[in-house]
């Protein structure tokens, strides 16, 4: 393989690296969305945890936060 090639060959796996991340990002964004409307119709909430504080959001609220986006 010539460097030429080994160029091409780089830049076409960085490409298809890229792509797939894009695509897994969409997925993990479209599950959370699902998440969140199927816990607003059961009136559900989420936990989060921040700098040791534990934190209680309404699946509503949150589902209105990203709609107001």
């Amino acid at each position: 393989m010539n460097s030429c090639e080994m160029v091409t060959d780089i830049t076409f796996n960085t490409d298809k690296i890229n792509e797939l991340r894009r695509k897994i990002l969409k997925g993990i964004e479209l599950a959370f969305e699902k998440l969140v409307e199927s816990k607003s119709k059961t009136n559900g909430e989420f936990v989060f945890s921040r700098d040791g504080k534990i934190y209680f959001v309404k699946a509503k609220e949150l589902k209105e936060c990203y709609e107001s986006k």
